[in-house]
């Protein structure tokens, strides 16, 4: 059976390619695949002092998705490295990261 962590290698790299837009939404950033999305966001839980990672691949309208698969990984999880990964290059995409540091790059070469 295939799961949604089989999915995040191909989902970095097509993110890392420029191939997916991430954009912000209110909790974290997502994409849109087709008639599917996938959202992403990080948090920290207090009582455990663990920082968080989820992402969810959901389908149907944004006031009500299906969850059609969701992966959580905490900072202890033999997956968190992947799945952090994944939310890293969403917020580098939503936030159009490469060209900022690109630009500031041209413009320190100016000096």
């Amino acid at each position: 059976m295939k799961t949604l962590e089989d999915l995040l290698p191909k989902l970095i790299k097509s993110t890392e390619d420029k191939k997916l837009t991430w954009i912000v939404s209110s909790t974290g950033f997502e994409c849109h695949i087709g008639n599917q999305d996938v959202k992403t966001w990080a948090w920290f839980d207090e009582g455990s002092e663990t920082n968080f990672v989820t992402v969810q691949l959901r389908a149907g309208p944004d006031f009500n998705p299906t969850i059609l698969d969701s992966v959580t990984a905490g900072d202890f999880e033999s997956n968190y490295n992947i799945v952090s990964s994944l939310h890293s290059a969403a917020r580098r995409s939503a936030h159009n990261v490469d060209a900022i540091i690109e630009n500031i790059s041209d413009k320190l070469d100016k000096l």
